[in-house]
């Protein structure tokens, strides 16, 4: 099997020959017509199984370019390193298709990236403390996420934060059952 199976674009395709990445990896084939399907997920695998990939291409392939100014994609990170090789796999996999990319981490300026937020993104990523800092202040608009995705979660409950990334699911639920009439 090889990527071209999973019908991506040709530019997507040529960037990831350009990373040397020709074929999908067993986790890869099984779930991505799932996480395509948006289907809820738990993806579980060691180290350089190819799960981070996985959601980079879904995400990429399904939102395809730059619109709206609130995100469509919310990555939780357990760490700012973590979300830099993220930040990187959607820079390497999807420059041409402009999708607006940034990390909100701690130990950055807040305010600015608030800005960033203002201006509009397609993509964030984001430690669980600092995204729910950004939600509190108004900061971040979550009415419009298609994709809410907690990557390395093990990582992220040895560091007691899953029950930030609880409330911040809970609120989400909250308004798409307000947006619906629910």
């Amino acid at each position: 099997m090889s990527f071209e199976s999973f019908k991506f674009s040709n530019q997507l395709n040529a960037n990831l020959e350009t990373m040397t990445l020709v074929a999908p990896l067993e986790i890869q084939s099984k779930a991505f017509s799932r996480f395509k399907g948006g289907q809820d997920m738990v993806i579980i695998g060691p180290d350089g199984s190819g799960k981070s990939i996985l959601f980079v291409l879904g995400v990429i392939s399904q939102l395809k370019y730059a619109f709206e100014l609130a995100p469509r994609a919310l990555i939780m990170v357990p760490t700012k390193e973590k979300g830099m090789e993220l930040e990187n796999y959607f820079r390497d996999l999807g420059h041409e298709i402009g999708l607006r990319i940034s990390g909100m981490y701690t130990n950055v300026d807040e305010e600015y990236q608030r800005e960033l937020l203002r201006e509009g993104l397609d993509v964030v990523i984001g430690t669980p403390d600092r995204i729910l800092s950004l939600y509190i202040r108004s900061g971040i608009n979550l009415t419009k996420l298609k994709y809410f995705i907690t990557e390395d979660a093990d990582q992220i409950i040895k560091q007691n934060q899953q029950v930030i990334i609880k409330n911040i699911q809970e609120i989400f639920q909250m308004l798409v059952q307000k947006l619906r009439g629910v």
